[in-house]
């Protein structure tokens, strides 16, 4: 029996060729409805992918800006936490006087300074505290040069040396204190210098 293609007038390589052909035809339709699949599979992926990123309504950008503000604010509050505290009163406001050691307070009260003698140890720090309602200037004595105690000099007052006298260098109003960290050993006696009769004494020991 002859071949149908040769029947119709067709080599039988010929229709062996179309059939090929058609299986291709088929091959290409499955591939491209395969990529259809995928690309749709992607689109859908990411849409799902970039809700679940902004269910928070936090970019990343947002995100990075806001640790950075946090990792700000925890350093400035260790910072804070671990800073010297300033000692009301200091002759320099803007100065961080950073005291060691005991503080005794003495009073300025209407009768003088109370208690007027005290003893403390070297390092350690005294505070006058006006509570009075006049105004009182603690100082080395003697007066009016408050030279008695090492380094210590009216004339220093307004200097950047004023912080390190034994002077307060300024008349303390009702309420306000001043305090002096006592370096050096022996009894130093001290006045108020603006009423000379108010006076008494600080011993440092070792």
């Amino acid at each position: 029996m002859e071949d149908k293609n040769t029947e119709e007038g067709l080599p039988a390589e010929a229709g062996a060729a179309a059939g090929e052909g058609n299986n291709g035809g088929m091959v290409g339709k499955i591939i491209g409805l395969v990529v259809v699949v995928v690309v749709i599979a992607l689109g859908v992926y990411a849409l799902t992918r970039g809700s679940q990123d902004g269910d928070d309504g936090i970019t990343p950008e947002a995100a990075s800006t806001q640790n950075e503000e946090a990792a700000a604010t925890a350093a400035q509050e260790n910072t804070e936490a671990t800073a010297p505290v300033p000692v009301p009163g200091s002759t320099v406001p803007e100065a961080v006087v950073e005291p060691t050691g005991q503080v005794t307070i003495i009073a300025y009260t209407d009768d003088g300074y109370s208690p007027k003698d005290v003893t403390v140890k070297k390092g350690d720090t005294v505070m006058f505290k006006n509570e009075s309602a006049n105004p009182t200037w603690p100082a080395s004595a003697m007066h009016p040069t408050h030279t008695v105690y090492p380094g210590s000099d009216i004339q220093k007052c307004g200097t950047p040396e004023a912080s390190k006298i034994f002077d307060a260098c300024r008349g303390l109003n009702t309420g306000d204190t001043w305090s002096f960290q006592f370096g050096e050993v022996g009894k130093w006696n001290y006045h108020d210098h603006l009423n000379a009769g108010n006076f008494g004494s600080i011993t440092v020991t070792e």
